[in-house]
């Protein structure tokens, strides 16, 4: 009786998957406008879910803050501050060769389905690489002596160079080796990136490369806690604070019931409420 108990209360909770609960936060400032997101990230094998909720607070008409516009909107009345509040869900599934995203809108109870080849999951990852044509990879950082704590974690600074718009600019990253489970959840994410990737012809003469100098990475620095990304007039500081272990039903990477799909026009769309 109470193996049957047991089973029914099991078969009535859903299949348990293990996952690693990242807890974020993300600030963005710019002259014109000012941003603050929380993220949580529940990631695990072959599925990723995001949770966020954004406010952001402009500071007047952004056009005004360009210095080609500024003439035309000199005679243009002066804006108080507007605040807008986005909320939404992403829900991915990193399946053998492709990745199937769900974006969600709990507001309004809908969702965009995308497919993307593998390969586009790269671009993150080749950030902090330096790959050539004969498919040989290595990392592109370059250590500092500034180490700070970072929340409760010890940190050491390093800087990568990356391309924006043509032009090289730094990123600072701020990297610790106190968090195995934050390395923990950097090789789950590696993994389902593989998954992703499968057998893709163009992507398989440098993966093996690229992966050994990502775990080198590892080795050298362990897990990225902090980032730091000055562009043009405006800085986006990007910050774990806090990280863990949880068991989700497997339904907890699905598309709750009761969403219907939205397929958004050409030119994209704005699918989050806007106060």
């Amino acid at each position: 009786m109470k193996v049957l108990i047991l089973l029914l209360l099991y078969l009535g909770l859903g299949f348990s998957i293990p996952a690693i609960l990242i807890e974020k936060e993300v600030i963005n400032k710019s002259s014109f406008s000012e941003s603050y997101k929380k993220v949580k990230i529940y990631r695990a094998e072959g599925f990723e879910k995001e949770v966020w909720e954004e406010k952001t607070t402009f500071k007047g008409n952004p056009l005004g803050q360009m210095p080609f516009m500024q003439n035309f909107m000199k005679n243009v009345p002066e804006q108080g501050p507007k605040t807008q509040i986005n909320r939404g869900e992403k829900i991915t599934h990193f399946k053998k060769g492709k990745v199937v995203a769900y974006t969600l809108d709990p507001d309004k109870k809908t969702y965009v389905k995308n497919e993307l080849e593998g390969r586009m999951l790269l671009m993150g990852f080749m950030m902090i690489l330096d790959c050539n044509q004969q498919g040989k990879c290595k990392p592109k950082v370059e250590p500092t002596k500034e180490v700070k704590r970072i929340g409760k974690w010890k940190a050491r600074k390093v800087i990568v160079r990356v391309n924006m718009m043509g032009r090289e600019k730094p990123v600072y990253h701020w990297f610790t080796k106190d968090s195995k489970l934050l390395l923990k959840a950097e090789r789950i994410n590696m993994k389902n990136v593989l998954r992703a990737v499968g057998n893709d012809p163009q992507i398989s003469p440098f993966l093996k490369s690229a992966k050994k100098a990502l775990e080198k990475i590892e080795k050298d620095y362990g897990a990225i806690v902090k980032t730091e990304t000055p562009f043009k007039s405006s800085t986006t500081v990007e910050v774990v604070k806090s990280v863990k272990r949880v068991n989700v039903p497997k339904s907890f990477f699905q598309v709750p019931k009761g969403y219907r799909e939205f397929k958004p026009p050409l030119g994209g769309y704005n699918m989050y409420r806007q106060r």
